[in-house]
């Protein structure tokens, strides 16, 4: 994209790049939905690439402003020192005339600041002691006109349950685009944002329905934009798990660029060769992550030295409680784990554990974000999933972007209980449907291959 960048969300930036000098962006959504978050990064982004910009907020101090665009890891003072950014505070109005006034103030000032950017956060306070006829009236004849004279894009947010629907819906004719956030809790709970293009002119966006998080770390709202498809023609990058009988049974190993699921019932080894591996990609070279939903850290060391641990080895281990969190920020969890660690390869156990937080749908949006980032990264995922061990015609969710499907299962023959693995889906071909036994041994996993 190489239009203007009003938030640094490419689907949002995208959708309003046509837009010109006088233009008004209504955000409009509940309170605590990321209006002023998106506010603070329209501000910044301005700043940033060198525009001048005017920030008025209704009923808090303009101190409040920086120190919230500080929680998010952008500063404002600078631009404040530099006389790029003028931050003021207007009062809540009590009347018709001083709502009159609020809007006047914010007319002048933007005559005299000669802004390219303006945001005023809470326009509904002051709209809402307003009739329909005055608003419009001040707003196009006055403030959008001031706007467009000094070459500046006016943001503004609104609640939209604090204003009459006539005032509501004029508001909205006289924008030229309109940004609706939503809250909503998922399939399990956890937190869904959503933010809605509900009016843009003389465009149409691509993607008028994006779903977002809000990140300290990431400088606020954030859009994972994911490619329509993340199939590559790229010569497959097998690399040997170190596992004896695993290579055989995989066709060279796991793909770099991957995400593996390990999926089976309980007691079938899961965890146990799942921990197993990301060891023997440490002995490897390849720093390692495991991420346990469902297991203490104390354990999940306790199985990884019995595999040969040793604290040379670059092996990372953390325990985390399933949260009531979305797909999205489930997945930022995993994401800041493995920048923070640099790890190439990660176990993520169990996906199953991030199912009950998140349900089926959102986990297939979390597996989705798994495998981008595995091909983003070039890293090695595997993913540990409960199942019966055997086909299921009713895919499980986290399977339908797996690069790698083993299946374990356990099978009783003459009384005494075995250990099967069969490659179920691979990008090597002629590996799929092949039955091996898998022995555990202290210290020790080994796959034979069954005679026919």
């Amino acid at each position: 994209m190489g239009g203007r960048v009003f938030f640094g969300i490419e689907p949002l930036d995208e959708a309003l790049e046509g837009l010109g000098p006088g233009s008004l962006i209504l955000i409009t959504g509940d309170p605590g939905s990321g209006k002023t978050v998106l506010g603070v990064q329209f501000v910044h982004e301005g700043c940033r690439a060198g525009e001048r910009c005017l920030a008025l907020t209704v009923g808090y101090p303009e101190r409040k402003f920086t120190l919230q665009a500080a929680s998010l890891h952008r500063d404002m003072d600078r631009f404040v020192e530099s006389e790029r950014l003028k931050v003021r505070s207007l009062e809540i109005p009590g009347s018709p005339v001083e709502a009159e006034m609020a809007l006047f103030t914010v007319a002048d000032e933007i005559e005299q600041f000669k802004p390219d950017r303006v945001f005023i956060d809470g326009l509904s306070q002051v709209l809402a002691v307003l009739g329909v006829s005055s608003a419009q009236r001040i707003l196009s004849q006055r403030l959008l006109t001031s706007a467009e004279q000094a070459g500046a894009t006016v943001m503004a947010t609104i609640v939209p349950d604090a204003l009459e629907r006539p005032m509501l819906l004029g508001v909205e004719f006289l924008a030229d685009a309109v940004v609706d956030l939503s809250m909503s809790e998922g399939e399990r709970g956890g937190l869904v944002r959503k933010a809605k293009i509900t009016k843009v002119r003389m465009a149409s966006p691509k993607e008028p329905v994006v779903t977002f998080s809000i990140s300290a770390r990431r400088g606020g709202a954030r859009v994972i934009t994911l490619p329509h498809s993340l199939d590559t023609e790229e010569p497959l990058d097998l690399i040997s798990t170190g596992i004896e009988g695993l290579d055989e049974m995989l066709g060279g190993g796991l793909p770099r660029s991957s995400l593996n699921i390990l999926e089976g019932p309980v007691g079938s080894g899961k965890t146990v060769l799942g921990v197993s591996l990301a060891v023997s990609a440490a002995k490897m070279g390849r720093r390692s992550l495991i991420v346990s939903f469902e297991t203490s850290k104390g354990t999940v060391l306790k199985l990884a030295r019995s595999f040969g641990m040793t604290d040379g080895d670059e092996v990372g281990v953390v325990s985390v409680v399933p949260q009531a969190l979305g797909p999205v920020e489930q997945f930022e969890l995993i994401e800041e784990l493995v920048e923070d660690t640099g790890s190439e390869f990660v176990l993520v156990d169990s996906l199953t554990a991030i199912e009950h937080a998140v349900g089926r749908e959102g986990l297939i949006d979390f597996t989705r974000y798994l495998q981008w980032m595995a091909k983003e990264r070039g890293i090695t995922i595997l993913g540990t999933q409960l199942g019966s061990g055997h086909f299921e015609k009713d895919t499980r969710a986290a399977s339908l972007y797996a690069d790698t499907i083993i299946l374990l299962k356990l099978v009783e023959r003459d009384g005494v209980l075995r250990r099967e693995a069969t490659v179920l889906k691979s990008r090597k071909l002629g590996v799929q449907g092949v039955r091996y036994l898998m022995e555990f041994s202290e210290g020790r996993i080994r796959f034979l291959r069954e005679r026919q």
